[in-house]
C-alpha cells in the first residue's frame, strides 16, 4: 500500500513532517507493547513524498500485525490534526482574516487535541514545528500555536518583528524566565513570586497601571544588572580585564612550538573564554577558591536534564554540580562584602575589581538585597543565572568562528593580514591590551562580517515577549493582552530574500565570510556600507547591516535587546584575534563541514555534533 501526501509546502518540509510524525507514532506504539515493533520503511521521493508500507508475508503472527495496526492508527491520529493545522497555516494569504485573531483557527473538539500534539512536537522537535507553522509561501509569516497551557503567537517576518520591537518597552518575558529560574537555577519560590507579581516593566518609571513598590521591581532589577554591568561606565575596565585574563589563559595552556593533538576544539576555546569572562566580571577570588568555571561548563550541558524535571536521584551529578556553583557564589557574596571581618565592600576607594569583580555588579547586588524577602540564596541563584547568560552562547560562537577561519587557508591568510604582527606572546598581550588596537579590530569589515555570519548561522534563540496591559497590533495581526509572542532567530536567519547570497551561489545554510561585505564603490545596494577598515586601508570592501533590521536578530531587538551585545562582539573578536596571532591549528576532517546539534534549539548558540579533534602549535 502506498500513501501519497501532497501539499502546497515544499517537498523537504513535507518529508520532515512525515518523518517526525512517523517517529513519534513508533514511540507511542512501543509504549503499549513489550515485543518487537513492526518496521515500516519510509520512501521519500524527490518530487513526491510518500510513506510506503511494504506488504508482509502471510505467516506473520496476529500479535505482529496488531503492532502494525496500532502504529498505523497512532500515525493517523497524529497526522490528521497536525496536517490540518499546517495546511491552514500555509494556505492563508495576506488578505485573509488575521490569523493571530482568528476564531475559526481550530475550535471545538480538535483544539485540545491539537494543543497536546503541538506541545509534544514543540518539546521533541521545536525547530520542525516552528518551521511548519511560520513559513507560508516560502516567506516567514506570523501564526499561532496552541499549547496545553499557553497560546503562543509566533511572530516572523521582517515588518512584523520590527513592529514587535517597537512595542517591546512595555513587555516582559516572565513565562520562560520563571520556568528557568525555578528548574534550572533553583531560585527560591518567594523570589519567583516577586517576579510573577511585577508588572511594572523594565523602564526607569513603572507602568501607570502597576502598583508594584519600587524595591520590588524585579524586572527593572534584572534588566539593570545586564545594562549597567555589560554596557555601563565599567565596560572599558571590564574589556581590559578580559583581555589580560584571556591572554594569560592561552599563554599558560600546555601548547608548545611542536604540533600536539587535542581532543576537542570546543572545550579549548570555550574553556579559555569562560575563565577570562568570569574573572573579568566576578574577579579572580571566585575561580581561585573553586573549580567554578569547570562546573559552569558542565552545567551548560545539564540544563536539558533540568528542563525535563528529572528527580535528583536520577541525575545526582547534575544536582551536585549546581549545588557547588550556588555554594561557591554564596561564599563569594559573603566573603567579598565585608562579612566575617573581610574588607572588600564595593564602595571602598581601595576596591580591587580584578580580585573582587565589577563594582557595578556589587552595586546591583546591594540593590537586590533591598527587595522584600530577598536573601543570600536568592541572590546566588540570580548570580548563577547571570553567569550562564554571559557565557553559554559566547564560547560556542567563538569556537565556530575560530574553526571556520582555520579550516580555510585563504580566509586565514586574509584575517592574519589584517592583524598586527607579534614576535612573542607578550607582544600579543601588549597589542591587545591597547584600546585603540581593539577598536580597530572590532571595526574591521572582514572580521565583523565573519562575526555577523557566525551569529546568523549558529545562534538559535527564542525571543519571548508578553504584554501584560495592552493588546498589540502588528500590521493588522493582533496579539491579545497577556499572551506570549515568540520570535525564532533561526527562522529569521535562514529564510527571506533580504539576505546577500551572491545570486544564489552562497546559500543561507552555509557559512560565507563575505556575506555582509559590499564594495566601497557600490552605492546602489540595500547593504549600504557604514564601516571601513583602518587595519587594511586598501581593502575595497565595506561592512554593512543596512536592510537587515528585523532579520539579523541574534540579540533580539528594541528596548529589550540584549544589553551585552557590544561586549559580546568585543570578546568574540578579541578571542578570534588572539587565537590567530598565537596559534596554528589543524582541524581533523576539515574537508567535511561540521554539523550543528539542535539539542538545545532555542537557547542560544548551537554546539557541533560530537567532539572536534584538532592539532595545535604556537606561532610565537
Amino acid at each position: 500500500m502506498r500513501i501519497t501526501i501532497r501539499d502546497k509546502c515544499s517537498t523537504n518540509a513535507s518529508s520532515l513532517f512525515i518523518q517526525s510524525t512517523y517517529r513519534i507514532s513508533r514511540h507511542f506504539a512501543m509504549l503499549f507493547s513489550n515485543s518487537t515493533f513492526a518496521t515500516f520503511p519510509l520512501d521519500f521521493g524527490f518530487d513526491r513524498p510518500t510513506v510506503r508500507m511494504l506488504s508482509q508475508p502471510q505467516h506473520h503472527s496476529n500479535e505482529h500485525m496488531n503492532h502494525r495496526a496500532l502504529s498505523v492508527l497512532v500515525f493517523c491520529i497524529l497526522a490528521f490534526p497536525m496536517a490540518f493545522k499546517f495546511t491552514f497555516t500555509r494556505e492563508h494569504t495576506p488578505n485573509d482574516r488575521p490569523l493571530l485573531d482568528s476564531s475559526i483557527y481550530i475550535s471545538g473538539f480538535f483544539r485540545p487535541i491539537v494543543s497536546i500534539f503541538n506541545t509534544v512536537y514543540f518539546v521533541l522537535s521545536p525547530k520542525t514545528i516552528l518551521l511548519y507553522c511560520t513559513i507560508a509561501h516560502g516567506k516567514p509569516t506570523p501564526s499561532r500555536m496552541d499549547l496545553v497551557n499557553e497560546t503562543v503567537h509566533l511572530v516572523q517576518g521582517k515588518e512584523y518583528i520590527n513592529r514587535l520591537w517597537r512595542h517591546s518597552f512595555g513587555s516582559r518575558a516572565l513565562s520562560l524566565h520563571v520556568y528557568l529560574f525555578k528548574h534550572w537555577f533553583a531560585m527560591p519560590q518567594k523570589i519567583i513570586d516577586k517576579y510573577l507579581a511585577d508588572d511594572s516593566g523594565s523602564g526607569p518609571k513603572p507602568h501607570p497601571l502597576s502598583s508594584v513598590e519600587t524595591q520590588n521591581r524585579t524586572d527593572r532589577l534584572s534588566h539593570s544588572v545586564f545594562k549597567d554591568v555589560l554596557s555601563g561606565s565599567d565596560t572599558a575596565s571590564l574589556c581590559q580585564r578580559y583581555v589580560l585574563r584571556l591572554c594569560k589563559a592561552l599563554d599558560q595552556s600546555d601548547i608548545s612550538m611542536s604540533w600536539t593533538s587535542q581532543p576537542d576544539l570546543v572545550d579549548f576555546v570555550r574553556g579559555a573564554l569562560t575563565l577570562a569572562n568570569t574573572e573579568a566580571l566576578w574577579g579572580t577570588h571566585l575561580t581561585e577558591t573553586s573549580d567554578f568555571c569547570g562546573d559552569l561548563t558542565e552545567f551548560f550541558q545539564d540544563t536539558r536534564k533540568y528542563t525535563y524535571q528529572l528527580p535528583r536521584w536520577l541525575i545526582p551529578k547534575a544536582f551536585a554540580r549546581r549545588d557547588r556553583l550556588l555554594s561557591d557564589l554564596h561564599r563569594w557574596q559573603s566573603f567579598a562584602t565585608g562579612v566575617d571581618g573581610h574588607v572588600a565592600p564595593w564602595e571602598d576607594s581601595k576596591y580591587n575589581d580584578g580580585k573582587w569583580g565589577s563594582k557595578r555588579l556589587r552595586k546591583w547586588q546591594a540593590d537586590f538585597l533591598e527587595m522584600d524577602d530577598a536573601d543570600a540564596a536568592g541572590l546566588a541563584s540570580v548570580h548563577l543565572t547571570f553567569a550562564w547568560a554571559v557565557n553559554v552562547s559566547l564560547g560556542p560562537a567563538a569556537f565556530w568562528a575560530v574553526q571556520e577561519i582555520f579550516r580555510d587557508p585563504t580566509l586565514l591568510e586574509r584575517v592574519r593580514s589584517r592583524l598586527p604582527r607579534a614576535q612573542s606572546a607578550a607582544d600579543v598581550t601588549s597589542l591587545l591590551s591597547q584600546a585603540q588596537t581593539r577598536e580597530e579590530i572590532c571595526a574591521d569589515p572582514l572580521l565583523q562580517s565573519i562575526y555577523t555570519e557566525i551569529l546568523r548561522l549558529r545562534v538559535c534563540a527564542f525571543v519571548v515577549r508578553r504584554f501584560p496591559h495592552d493588546s498589540v497590533d502588528l500590521h493588522g495581526w493582533r496579539v491579545p493582552r497577556d499572551q506570549i509572542c515568540l520570535v525564532s532567530t533561526h527562522i529569521a536567519h535562514m529564510h527571506g530574500d533580504e539576505w546577500n547570497t551572491d545570486g544564489g551561489k552562497e546559500p543561507l545554510n552555509r557559512f560565507w565570510a563575505n556575506r555582509f561585505l559590499v564594495l566601497k564603490t557600490d552605492t546602489d545596494t540595500k547593504l549600504a556600507p557604514p564601516a571601513t577598515s583602518k587595519l587594511c586601508p586598501e581593502d575595497p570592501w565595506k561592512f554593512s547591516l543596512r536592510g537587515l533590521e528585523g532579520v539579523w536578530i541574534p540579540f533580539g531587538g528594541g528596548p529589550r535587546a540584549c544589553p551585552g551585545r557590544h561586549l559580546a562582539k568585543h570578546h568574540m573578536l578579541v578571542t578570534m584575534a588572539a587565537m590567530v596571532m598565537l596559534f596554528d591549528i589543524d582541524i581533523a576532517a576539515s574537508d567535511r563541514p561540521l554539523r550543528a546539534s539542535h539539542a538545545n534549539h532555542g537557547l542560544g548558540t548551537l554546539l557541533p555534533v560530537g567532539k572536534v579533534p584538532f592539532s595545535i602549535r604556537r606561532r610565537v
